[in-house]
């Protein structure tokens, strides 16, 4: 427990007061202005943390760390900016505090016992920050790679009942499901009777893109497409040759052959 002849209100009034003066020296150098109440909240919750019960000071801090993370993802600024600003911030309120206690004729062991508790509060507060940008850089980088996996495996409805899927790049056991998800819900969405896939794309097919391959052309067939494909160039039909890869379907070597096989 603090002593009980410890000013706690004073110290905050201090911390309040010298850090509000002091903060355009700590600003995010080139940082967007709004960033400027998420500063003013930090300071904020650095000075209740001498007046606060320990768990009320830990709910502050999340709650902040957390929407201050989100606010640095959304603005692309590095998550070092931050915490250099904090470190920063904790170095020019700890000068106050000193001169508080200086004030205050504290002991060491009081002095010890004010500034251990700031000092844990700066702590989580990083600790949450980092730990909070992550966790939204990451949701960010899932999303944006979401949005370029559906850009990347489009279906085109050509004509009534037909359909064409080209597959560009290289196909992983990911962009295999996305494509196997794709094929299925936009046939069912254009009522297609035959569907296209077009290779040319495809730098390689290895057996397990071949595998890959030949499952969606597979659970097309169960649900009632008739699935073709297209784009299969020399270097890829030698390879398939010699892997001894067949997808039991009609295969051409462009697509303009596919559209015609499906009018004869």
């Amino acid at each position: 427990m603090i002593s009980a002849n410890i000013d706690l209100q004073s110290f905050k009034k201090m911390v309040m007061q010298g850090s509000y003066k002091t903060q355009d020296s700590a600003s995010f150098r080139g940082g967007p202005s709004d960033l400027t109440v998420w500063r003013e909240k930090l300071i904020e919750i650095y000075a209740n943390s001498l007046t606060l019960s320990p768990e009320k000071s830990e709910a502050e801090v999340k709650d902040w760390g957390k929407e201050f993370a989100n606010k640095l993802v959304e603005l692309g600024l590095p998550l070092d900016t931050a915490l250099k600003e904090m470190r920063t911030a904790k170095n020019e309120i700890s000068h106050i505090i000193k001169e508080e206690a200086n004030r205050q004729n504290l002991s060491a062991n009081d002095f010890f016992k004010v500034y251990s508790t700031f000092d844990y509060v700066v702590d989580r507060a990083a600790e949450l920050v980092s730990a909070c940008y992550m966790k939204a850089h990451d949701e960010k980088i899932s999303s944006a790679q979401h949005a370029v996996d559906e850009l990347s495996i489009p279906v085109v409805k050509i004509e009534e009942g037909i359909g064409i899927l080209p597959v560009i790049g290289d196909i992983d056991t990911r962009r295999a499901q996305l494509l196997m998800v794709t094929a299925l819900e936009k046939s069912a969405e254009f009522k297609l009777e035959y569907l296209i896939l077009d290779l040319s794309g495809v730098p390689v097919i290895d057996t397990m893109v071949a595998q890959q391959i030949f499952e969606v052309l597979e659970a097309l067939r169960i649900s009632g497409v008739t699935s073709k494909i297209s784009g299969i160039r020399p270097e890829l039909a030698i390879t398939m040759t010699q892997l001894g890869v067949n997808f039991e379907v009609q295969s051409f070597s462009s697509l303009h052959q596919a559209i015609a096989s499906i009018k004869i």
